[in-house]
């Protein structure tokens, strides 16, 4: 056993480039394999610890008529709940600079949704207030600065004690994490910014929501079964709480609004009667003058007569005014899965687990599959030895157990450190270039996860071993006098091509010999072509990545909108100060064309799915293809603007899985009813219409439903309001652009000027950092292609290396030996981009359909660029392996050519 350890580790010394290749290959499998699986995980541990860390709200409560203290009361003892705050949120108007925002001020909770400070500190009074870090609208508002919020015109927001804040502190909001703030009652409909005042701010008599802490769900993974679980029992609670609270409520309010109606009725008839009765005691003692007791005390009576009559009558009267006037309130109690940005990154989290089913196996497939072939050709080129140690009498276990571990021992050392560089890299990497679409997540956490590591060693040892014992118990079954003997080559046969005279009588030696050996060495083929076909594939995918996700923004806004600046009206200024505006735009120098559109926020939904979307909608149809291209993506097919029925978004329909032809019901809210919504907590109502599909047109950012306006108002009743103007003007420099935005926004009228230019950045912005990923793919895809290559290569020069010295015996010189050998490599490798051309096409599919985010629809080609890119990397590769495997070929002993096989 002694003298067997020392040819183990002597066997690993003699070929440690072989060993060293398999930890390498095994590495960057089981790194792929575990990392890329451990993603999702580690991307939802961090956000767990992140809402722990600010005490997320399980539950927000919302009431139609809004929640009072004796509910919140009654909220915090129910069982299962830890903590429950009322909490307060309006919108309001608020100029910052050259633009006007929407605002969403809320309420800062005392225990829950805490904000994660970046600057400042939190408000002290009701004087100070704290602005969203997480949008890029409010990244000038300093520390110090005042803040003042309108109604929309200069008038202070009735919800609000007062209108101007000082900026005292700027963070993130827990429950908006994503670079969506979700909509509004007033503006365009979309909210722009949050800011969070305290509670004594608020002019309010009844709080618009409760948050609520779950007791226990911290302790739980917000992401796993249980703490649903948890959660859908307490909602129960509080779903009958609400059926409770809301009875309570009606009944409050209607009483009230009895009282107030009785108590004047009643005061009315009671100062009638009196006057009556004074009246009727006059007419009855003509001039005489009448004594004041006597006067008191018939008005009195009169007056205690119609008290009882008039409340009696008043009561009913004002029971049924008042319960036809307030509608019965409803409670809604809503979990974290109807928070957009929770359930936005659970997606995301969730794509990377589908991405995990299928892009680091085929990784890891290509792997293995190189490892295997490397261990098999290593125990049939040592079957001389194997047979020498049979014969002095060495046991099959001695024998195998060799080879055996020999394999596991390369395929464990490289899957240990292949999981542990693969679980704290690629999860790291993934999580923090997601972090760049969700804010205030600071901590990347990747904690080992152990299932997918313990797989991932398991999977690559079992296929390396299970492949060594196959190939150790095939040579166990020869007799050692064969095993003693070179295993016989494979006899020669006639190839398809023999049967072209034409085309074969014109070859030469060289390339016969190779057509021949490319046939004969089918193994070898087929090994070659799936390992090189893999690995151009995953360059393919993160070379198409690139293409599809980096150039989106030119996709969108040099394409389909070809206007190069949007003008936004201000809704509350004068027709006079609007006009003003479009007039100094259309005669601004250098200005082609203009539009007026509108543009409404609206809610789409078919067979239960549901999807917010913008509404386009021009003032005239006639010239709006100056300034958006509608077509068809895969035929490129140009389409009019729809006079009738309605064009949707790609990416939308395919989300609310509507084709050509369906119907869909766009949910909006109405003009009227947004101006009319309750200051008590009640929203504006929401009114909805059917309208047919007739085009699903190319968009790549945000969902869009084209309308025309006369389709809008014969839907609604009402007329589009036409508040942004599209603008073409001749080539500007960013000078002259800031300047023409400038003049703009110094108009009463003007509330916002953006350039398509700013628009193209902010999304390379956004996505930029989703290239070093990009890279890692590429870079891991090139590095397990020249394994594969130098694997394959290494194989076959030890498999035919009496066929090279033989070649050498014959007179043939260095290069032609080399070319007799590497021109095989190299057809091979061309075999292998085919292979790789379509393997790869069908992947970067599966890959942008998994790792696509709701608010974008990536590209679905790749550019012909990155094609030939990927297929002269993989020559490259081939090239280089071919290079240093010449050293090789120079080495071989020509006398073993005349050796005896004996």
């Amino acid at each position: 056993m002694r003298a067997q350890k020392k040819d183990f580790f002597r066997e690993i010394r003699k070929n440690f480039g072989r060993f060293l290749s398999i930890i390498f290959i095994v590495m960057l499998g089981t790194a792929f394999f575990a990392g890329l699986r451990s993603s999702s995980t580690a991307m939802k541990y961090s956000a767990d610890r992140y809402y722990d860390k600010t005490n997320m709200m399980d539950l927000r409560l919302l009431g139609t008529l809004g929640i009072t203290d004796e509910d919140v009361e009654d909220i915090q003892e129910t069982e299962g709940v830890e903590t429950a705050e009322g909490a307060y949120a309006v919108d309001v108007i608020c100029k910052l600079k050259d633009k006007q925002l929407v605002i969403k001020v809320l309420s800062l909770d005392e225990k829950i949704n805490r904000p994660v400070l970046t600057e400042g500190r939190l408000p002290k009074d009701a004087s100070e207030c704290l602005v969203d870090a997480g949008v890029p609208v409010t990244k000038d508002v300093s520390i110090g600065q005042k803040l003042t919020f309108t109604a929309g015109d200069d008038r202070k927001p009735e919800n609000l004690r007062r209108k101007e804040f000082t900026v005292v502190g700027r963070g993130y909001i827990p429950s908006y994490t994503d670079l969506e703030r979700g909509s509004a009652e007033i503006g365009d409909g979309s909210t722009d910014a949050i800011v969070q005042i305290l509670p004594e701010a608020f002019d309010m008599e009844v709080y618009t929501e409760a948050h609520v802490l779950a007791k226990g769900a911290k302790q739980m993974d917000t992401f796993s079964e249980s703490y649903d679980t948890c959660i859908g029992k307490l909602t129960e609670k509080l779903e009958d709480l609400g059926e409770r609270a809301s009875e309570r409520r009606y009944k409050s309010l209607v009483d009230e609004a009895v009282d107030e109606a009785v108590a004047e009725a009643v005061d009315k008839a009671v100062k009638d009667a009196g006057k009556a009765a004074e009246e009727e005691l006059a007419s009855q003692m003509p001039g005489m003058e009448i004594p004041e007791e006597m006067l008191k005390e018939v008005r009195e009576k009169a007056e205690k007569t119609a008290r009882e009559e008039a409340t009696k009558k008043a009561t009913e009267e004002a029971r049924r005014k008042a319960e036809e006037a307030i509608d019965e309130p409803s409670w809604y109690v809503l979990d974290r899965d109807k928070i957009e940005s929770f359930v936005s990154y659970e997606q995301n989290a969730d794509r990377m687990d589908s991405l995990g089913e299928v892009f680091p196996v085929i990784f890891f497939l290509v792997a293995a599959l190189v490892s295997l072939t490397a261990m098999t050709r290593m125990v049939d080129e040592q079957r001389m030895q194997i047979g020498t140690m049979k014969a002095l009498g060495y046991g099959g276990g001695t024998i195998v157990g060799r080879y055996f571990w020999y394999a596991v021992l390369a395929t464990m050392s490289g899957g240990i450190v292949g999981v542990a560089v693969g679980e704290k890299f690629l999860p790291y990497l993934i999580s923090t270039s997601y972090g760049i679409m969700y804010t205030g997540m600071d901590e990347h956490l990747t904690p080992v996860n152990w299932d997918q590591a313990i797989l991932a060693i398991a999977a690559a040892s079992a296929s390396t071993g299970i492949a060594t014992l196959a190939a150790c118990i095939n040579q166990m079954r020869s007799r050692p006098a064969e095993l003693m003997r070179p295993e016989a080559p494979k006899g020669g046969r006639r190839v398809f091509m023999e049967k072209l005279p034409f085309v074969w009588k014109h070859m030469n030696f060289t390339w016969k010999s190779t057509i021949r050996n490319l046939i004969r060495y089918k193994k070898r083929f087929i090994m070659t072509v799936i390992g090189v076909g893999g690995c151009m594939g995953l360059l393919l995918v993160g070379y198409g990545l690139k293409d599809s996700i980096t150039e989106i923004a030119k996709q969108q806004y040099i394409q389909l909108f070809t206007y190069q600046a949007e003008v936004t009206l201000d809704i509350n200024a004068d027709e006079k100060d609007r006009q003003k505006v479009l007039e100094t735009a259309e005669n601004r120098e250098g200005v082609t064309d203009t539009a007026l559109i509108a543009r409404k926020s609206v809610t789409l939904l078919h067979d239960g799915n549901e999807r917010d979307a913008d509404v386009f909608i021009p003032q005239k149809t006639d010239d709006i293809d100056n300034f958006l291209v509608l077509r068809d993506r895969v035929s490129g097919e140009r389409w009019e603007f729809p006079e009738s029925g309605a064009y949707l978004s790609e990416k939308t329909a395919k989300m609310l899985g509507v084709s050509v032809g369906d119907t869909i019901e766009v949910e909006y809210e109405s003009s009227d009813s947004e101006e009319e919504a309750s200051a008590s907590g009640g929203t504006a109502e929401k009114k909805r219409f059917d309208i047919k599909v007739t085009k699903i047109s190319e968009n790549y950012i945000l969902h869009y439903l084209f309308l025309s306006a006369d389709e809008w108002e014969k839907m609604t009743g009402e007329e589009p309001e036409f508040h942004k103007l599209l603008i073409n003007y001749d080539k500007k420099t960013a000078e002259e652009e800031d300047s023409f935005g400038e003049e703009l926004l110094n108009l009463d009228g003007c509330s916002g000027f953006s350039t398509i230019t700013n628009l193209e950045k902010q999304i390379d912005d956004m996505l930029g950092v989703l290239n070093d990923v990009m890279w890692v793919l590429i870079v891991s895809a090139g590095l397990l292609a020249f394994v594969v290559l130098y694997n394959l290569n290494s194989i076959n020069i030890l498999e035919r290396k009496r066929e090279m010295a033989t070649l050498k015996v014959l007179g043939f010189y260095d290069g032609e030996v080399a070319m007799y050998v590497f021109r095989e490599n190299m057809i091979l490798t061309v075999f292998g981009i085919v292979f790789g051309y379509v393997f790869g096409t069908i992947l970067h599919r599966f890959t942008i359909v998994t790792v696509e985010v709701d608010l974008m629809m990536f590209g679905r080609t790749i550019s012909r660029e990155s094609y030939i890119i990927c297929a002269v990397l993989t020559i490259g590769f081939s090239l280089a392996v071919n290079l240093f495997m010449n050293r090789s070929l120079k080495k071989i002993d020509m006398i073993e050519s005349l050796k005896s096989v004996e």
